[in-house]
């Protein structure tokens, strides 16, 4: 009886977990069409409920969704100070892919460039197909912003190699 009234009350919140963190996905490719419907919809999250990786998630979003209103200089300060306390996990790949974009935008390549070493070693270690792709391209747009051709296209051929590319990109 213990067990059954246990698995009740645990129902609810696994349930609630995964919604927040559906959720939180949502928001994220909203923010790509719809900038200020995604900044309302994470407005209305409450992050104390969330689990620790969704937390993340949602420091993540703040921080994005804030670009457009907050100097670049901040911006990077704030992805700088959510990186260093990121496990390795997909969140810490899209701090760190976001980061290695206002970096090179803002000619701050010394950091840009231990950054992306660190996001290619992150890679190798998350099992992560999507989030590999997503950093591998990424990176290409930063080796191509820092006029080195030949590391992009090692990344191109990275993602090439994958079978989640898709046929578009072969």
């Amino acid at each position: 009886m213990r067990c059954f009234l246990f698995i009740l009350l645990f129902i609810p919140f696994v349930c609630t977990a995964a919604d927040d963190h559906e959720r939180l996905q949502r928001i994220e490719s909203l923010a790509l069409s719809d900038w200020d419907t995604a900044k309302i919809l994470l407005k209305e999250v409450n992050p104390e409920v969330l689990a620790p990786a969704d937390k993340h998630f949602y420091r993540y979003l703040s921080i994005y969704l804030s670009t457009k209103d907050t100097p670049l200089e901040t911006v990077v300060g704030q992805y700088k100070g959510l990186y260093r306390t990121l496990p390795d996990e997909a969140v810490k790949v899209k701090v760190a892919k976001s980061l290695l974009a206002l970096e090179a935008y803002l000619n701050e390549w010394d950091h840009a460039f231990g950054l992306a070493k660190d996001l290619e070693a992150q890679i190798s270690r998350l099992n992560d197909v999507q989030s590999n792709l997503s950093a591998w391209k990424g990176m290409v747009v930063f080796y191509s912003q820092a006029g080195l051709y030949d590391m992009a296209s090692d990344m191109v051929g990275k993602i090439l190699a994958t079978k989640e590319a898709g046929d578009d990109l072969r």
